[in-house]
């Protein structure tokens, strides 16, 4: 996969744009949504959540007809984690 460098500006409400090249590299579309993972060293990823959120999960029925692996729902479990601690510091 090739590297790729884009430039975003954060305005003063601290929000930011994810430009096109990067929305769509990502399979990200209007009202979707990212998470973004911040190492120890500073370094950020952004990537697309795969999955909707746990609550949602509730009573589906397991509609994608297979079985999540452990670490299929420890992700599910960490994105909707991270998504509850940013609500909350907003």
């Amino acid at each position: 996969m090739e590297r790729k460098e884009v430039i975003a500006t954060v305005t003063s409400k601290g929000q930011m744009t994810v430009p096109v090249a990067i929305r769509e590299r990502l399979g990200v579309r209007d009202g979707g949504r990212v998470l973004l993972e911040v190492a120890p060293d500073g370094t950020v990823t952004v990537r697309a959540l795969k999955y909707p959120t746990v609550a949602s999960l509730v009573g589906a029925g397991n509609p994608l007809g297979r079985k999540f692996s452990d670490m299929e729902l420890k992700r599910i479990a960490r994105e909707a984690r991270a998504e509850d601690i940013a609500k909350r510091k907003l």
